[in-house]
Order: C-alpha cells, then sequence, then structure tokens
C-alpha cells in the first residue's frame, strides 16, 4: 500500500484511514466492528454447527464470563456468510481458534456439558487488526457488504437522509403551491367584490 504524499489533500470521495498512525484499529472502525460483532453474537436462533476437528480442545481457554459476548462457530458461519456468501471452512475456523482470543462456552445443541470454542470481541479486533494491516482491500470488501461506504457511513442512513431532504422539498413545493393557489382565490374574490360595487 503506498500512501499519498503529505501535501495532497484528500478528495471527499477518498476513503478514511481504517488504522490509526500506530497501525491500531482507528476509532471508526472500531465502533462498527464492535457493532457488528454485537449484532452475530446476539443470535440466538441459529442451526448448531458441527464440532470442527481441531478446534475441540476447551481445556485450555478460559470460560466465558456470564453474559460475555462470543462468536460460536455457527454465529461465525452465520457472519462468514452474510459477509463472504459462504459459511466458514474447518480450516479458517481452526486458524481463528489457534490464533485470535477465544473463549469456552456450553452448546447445549451438541450435548450436556459439551463445551465449544468461541471468538471473543478481543479476539474479533484483533483478526480485524491483522487483516487490515495485510490487506487493508479486505476489509474495505467486508465493511461494504454490511452497509459502509468509503466514509464509513451506513448506505442506508444516507440515503434515508436523502430521502428526507426530497421530502421536505416536496413539502415546500406543496406549501408553495397552496399559497399561490390560496392567493389566486384570495385575489378573484377580492376581483369579483370590486365588480360588484
Amino acid at each position: 500500500m503506498s500512501s499519498a504524499p503529505s501535501s495532497t489533500v484528500a478528495s471527499s470521495s477518498s476513503p478514511v484511514d481504517l488504522l490509526d498512525h500506530e497501525g491500531a484499529l482507528s476509532d471508526s472502525l472500531y465502533t462498527i466492528l464492535r457493532s457488528t460483532f454485537s449484532h452475530y453474537a446476539s443470535l440466538t436462533t441459529l442451526p448448531p454447527a458441527p464440532v470442527t476437528k481441531g478446534a475441540t480442545e476447551t481445556d485450555e481457554l478460559d470460560q466465558a464470563n456470564e453474559g460475555e459476548e462470543c462468536l460460536t462457530r455457527a454465529r461465525l458461519n452465520r457472519f462468514a456468510f452474510e459477509t463472504n456468501g459462504k459459511e466458514m471452512d474447518d480450516e479458517t475456523f481452526v486458524e481463528i481458534y489457534e490464533y485470535f482470543h477465544c473463549v469456552s462456552v456450553p452448546e447445549p445443541t451438541l450435548g450436556e456439558g459439551v463445551r465449544v470454542p468461541a471468538l471473543t470481541f478481543k479476539g474479533f479486533t484483533q483478526l480485524y487488526e491483522l487483516q487490515t494491516s495485510a490487506e487493508e482491500s479486505e476489509t474495505w470488501k467486508d465493511l461494504k457488504a454490511w452497509g459502509y461506504n468509503e466514509k464509513l457511513e451506513l448506505k442506508k442512513e444516507v440515503e434515508g437522509e436523502g430521502k428526507k431532504e426530497e421530502e421536505v422539498e416536496e413539502e415546500v413545493v406543496e406549501k408553495i403551491g397552496e399559497l399561490k393557489i390560496g392567493g389566486d382565490e384570495k385575489e378573484e374574490g377580492e376581483k369579483e367584490e370590486k365588480e360588484e360595487k
């Protein structure tokens, strides 16, 4: 990735920085990741994911704290499908389990007392910091899949704001039309009164 000379002023359509000057996640990206993670961590009606070979030893993992948000394999599958169009393969899940912060969580759909690894928010941010520093275009693809533009604004919100402006314009035009129609009627009424006199 080449950086633009510091004397160059970024155009309004230039994407914002995803990492800060120290290589950490920018505040904007961190906020988006928090929101995205919470969305997928809160999903409850998902089909169970099969036990992943190579990622079943949860004894060395800390147990999740009460109420801690985590992405189990089933939630990661949904995340991957909605972000990349396909569920996560076993190899990718094992890499996540090995390299990023995970905890052990109960998985009642697999049986009484069965625990499985789950990615924490800390692990999720580790993953995105690594991906963004190595291949920023991949993170931009994900952001676009989640509905964000180059300014890290949700497209739906931006489009919604545009609709509001259009609605306001229509209301103003209607009001002007009503005033004009009302004004024309008033003028005609005054003309008729003068003619009657």
